[in-house]
């Protein structure tokens, strides 16, 4: 929304709320609960831009989750800013979020923290039976990943 855009109460609830699913989503990642995250997306929703292949579906995040867990020893820490989110429709909305993501290595510690990835995601999300998900993000980064 521009700023003159007239934005009523009830929108900004809805933008509160998928603000909410934006840092559920982060939190989720940097505490090592990554099968919750499949939670977050529609049934049949899709991430994008941060592997070889999009993961689509639920069961794709979960089988994503287990192998990610084979290497609890990368701690990660995703800063999302500059939350910008549109409702198109009542249960419909796109939104984008900046993102750095910095990376820990408990086997290398030597190289301390690092920032792994900078970029932008583009979402669409769905509210259905009251709470909001995400039916696509795509990551598309500002340049070459660390």
């Amino acid at each position: 929304m521009l700023m003159n855009d007239v934005v009523t109460a009830g929108a900004h609830v809805e933008i509160a709320a998928i603000e909410r699913l934006i840092a559920d989503h982060a939190e989720l990642l940097d505490h090592a609960r990554w099968h919750e995250v499949a939670e977050l997306y529609t049934e049949d929703g899709r991430l994008e831009g941060v592997g070889p292949r999009p993961l689509v579906g639920h069961d794709a995040f979960h089988a994503w989750a287990a192998k990610r867990a084979e290497n609890s020893a990368r701690r990660t820490h995703h800063q999302c800013t500059n939350i910008r989110v549109d409702l198109t429709a009542e249960d419909k909305a796109v939104g984008t979020v900046m993102l750095v993501l910095h990376v820990f290595d408990e086997n290398q510690p030597e190289k301390g923290v690092v920032t792994e990835a900078v970029g932008e995601y583009l979402d669409d999300y769905l509210k259905i039976d009251g709470r909001w998900r995400f039916t696509r993000r795509r990551l598309v980064p500002i340049g070459p990943r660390n």
